[in-house]
């Protein structure tokens, strides 16, 4: 079933992704990766960083940064519960929206959403790669409290353009084939 071979693809580590979230600040360095080990969920329904905590890898990257926010590229390594929100939250720059880690409330729900899945399949000795791009721009335009924070919006929509250039519009369910 497709149930069962994405589970196997995904324990297999054959399945890379990438999410967008859009953060109060900036890290530093704009580029890297954090390695801060996570605890269990807790009673405050949140995981910290903790050294005796299991180990867990996010690759960042900073793709705008403007007026006290940034858009960020996420990469979890491992996938640890709330690792992306609390690897934000623990380098200082929160998820706008993500009440639960401190995220400034400029916006309905967490502006983290998925960007790309990317699934590695070998058959009969060719590689395969598919490549799922998911639809932005309505998941933020419908997240926020345009009353409030308009100007941003209308920022990130830019960044998002600019980011990823003339075809930023059929980001929806794009996929690609590499024989």
């Amino acid at each position: 079933s497709a149930a069962a071979f994405l589970t196997r693809a995904l324990q297999e580590e054959r399945i890379a992704k990438t999410y967008l979230a859009w953060v109060s600040g900036a890290p530093e360095p704009p580029e890297g990766q954090w390695t801060w080990p996570l605890t269990d969920v807790r009673q405050d329904g949140r995981v910290h960083a903790d050294p005796v905590g299991r180990p867990a890898l996010t690759r960042y990257q900073t793709l705008e940064t403007r007026d006290g926010t940034s858009l960020l590229q996420l990469q979890p390594v491992t996938g640890r519960t709330h690792q992306l929100r609390a690897h934000c939250a623990e380098a200082r720059c929160p998820v706008l929206g993500d009440k639960t880690y401190g995220g400034p409330l400029l916006a309905k729900r967490a502006l983290l959403h998925a960007d790309t899945l990317n699934l590695v399949q070998s058959t009969q000795g060719r590689a395969l790669l598919a490549t799922f791009a998911f639809a932005l721009l309505a998941f933020f335009a419908t997240s926020l409290d345009l009353s409030a924070f308009a100007h941003h919006s209308i920022r990130l929509f830019g960044a998002l353009r600019d980011w990823a250039g003339p075809t930023w519009f059929l980001l929806t369910g794009e996929f690609a084939l590499v024989l």
